[in-house]
């Protein structure tokens, strides 16, 4: 039985940190890991588990809320892929401008 499931959270959590050094992209331990946070209270540590950490992530997110009109949304994706990536400014610039330009050659015709 894990220290999880027996209720000790505090010493699953060392076990959660340990397996995310050596697997960061274990979904199944984020899982856990979020659900020992939870019952210390530490809420919003626990959804920063799930937030995705990747700039390609964010430019999809922002693309997807783009096609929806979620226009504020979008913006604020475009901005944490641009803080995330300083490789890809021109593209994450751009995608930023198609927000308000729709002539834009960053404009995007992709089915949901």
């Amino acid at each position: 039985m894990s220290y999880a499931a027996k209720g000790e959270h505090k010493e699953a959590l060392k076990y959660f940190e340990q397996s995310e050094r050596l697997d960061p992209m274990n979904g199944l331990n984020k899982y856990q890991k979020a659900n020992s946070l939870i019952k210390f209270g530490l809420i919003r540590i626990s959804i920063d588990q799930f937030i995705p950490k990747e700039a390609a992530i964010y430019i999809l997110m922002g693309r997807i809320l783009k096609k929806l009109n979620k226009i504020q949304e979008a913006q604020n994706c475009f901005n944490m892929a641009m803080s995330l990536d300083m490789k890809d400014q021109a593209k994450i610039k751009g995608l930023m401008e198609s927000l308000s330009n729709p002539n834009s050659e960053f404009n995007d015709d992709f089915d949901l």
